[in-house]
């Protein structure tokens, strides 16, 4: 397959004194992704965020301008593992490194199980579970060779507790969870820090124009209620505050597994999670692949 990336030309210009802190930002189109791109690029981050061809990406573009030396979009294609990996690359061979990862990219499903037909739900998981795989795989050699790295993965309070009627998106923030906190253990010798984000609603969320499963699309469909709901775009937390948690957590030596953002999120972990952090398990995890030789203690 043909590969269907661009940049800016001017992102590939290496510098003469390479930035401190490199971050790539999936699904920087609008919501929580161009809102962290931009508030990061105006802390002095060089970012690169991703879009998908189809995207709007008019306010990304005026970001773009307003940072013109720290802000720069990728047409992207995140299904497609050339495109991923190419793109991945040339970051690096432009910019030395990749310092942060920030999978932020995602594909909302409403529906339930039996109301979304099974291609629906892999498409969402191609975007939501694989996108980021295909992501991570791309910059871990690089992270590996420097022996540093932060992949943040932003999940949802759906991947905390269930969250009906969108099973199929809380089954896909389910996975990335468990993804994020297996691999805060085994990247753990290469000083590669793993964390998931796991924000209560957003006020840039557009729910209401999310698509719905089209299985029982009928008179008599049993789930009709669902896409009569309505939520109020106006709801939620401020998305810059999703930037700001991002840099604590860049800047922060060693940061916690899972964070969680919004007093609904927050009062959630406390109700399911043992340790809301997810420190310990993720410890208890290191000390016991390290016993039985699974984990070297100096690659």
């Amino acid at each position: 397959m043909g590969l269907f990336f661009t940049l800016q030309a001017s992102a590939f210009a290496l510098s003469e004194n390479p930035p401190e802190k490199v971050v790539v930002i999936t699904g920087a189109s609008r919501g929580i992704g161009l809102a962290s791109a931009e508030y990061l690029a105006s802390q002095g981050y060089i970012v690169y965020g991703t879009v998908r061809a189809s995207s709007n990406t008019e306010k990304l573009d005026d970001a773009c301008k307003l940072y013109p030396d720290h802000l720069y979009k990728i047409v992207l294609d995140l299904t497609d593992e050339q495109q991923v990996t190419q793109a991945i690359n040339s970051i690096v061979q432009a910019q030395g490194k990749i310092d942060v990862l920030v999978n932020n990219a995602a594909y909302v499903l409403v529906g339930t199980v039996e109301s979304c037909t099974i291609q629906e739900q892999i498409d969402l998981f191609n975007i939501n579970y694989f996108g980021t795989v295909r992501t991570i795989q791309a910059v871990l050699p690089d992270m590996r060779k420097h022996k540093a790295g932060k992949i943040i993965n932003i999940g949802s309070v759906s991947g905390i507790a269930p969250y009906s009627p969108w099973e199929n998106y809380s089954a896909a923030k389910f996975a990335l969870r468990g993804l994020s906190e297996s691999m805060a253990a085994s990247l753990s010798p290469w000083n590669i820090h793993v964390s998931i984000v796991e924000p209560a609603t957003v006020k840039t969320q557009e729910m209401t124009k999310d698509p719905f499963g089209t299985r029982l699309l009928q008179e008599n469909d049993p789930y009709a209620f669902i896409r009569n709901y309505e939520s109020e775009d106006s709801e939620g937390m401020d998305p810059v505050l999703l930037g700001k948690l991002l840099q604590k957590i860049i800047e922060t030596e060693t940061p916690h597994v899972r964070y969680q953002i919004g007093a609904f999120a927050e009062e959630l972990a406390k109700s399911v999670y043992v340790d809301p952090t997810g420190d310990a398990a993720v410890q208890s995890n290191i000390e016991y692949y390290k016993s039985i030789g699974v984990l070297p203690n100096h690659p």
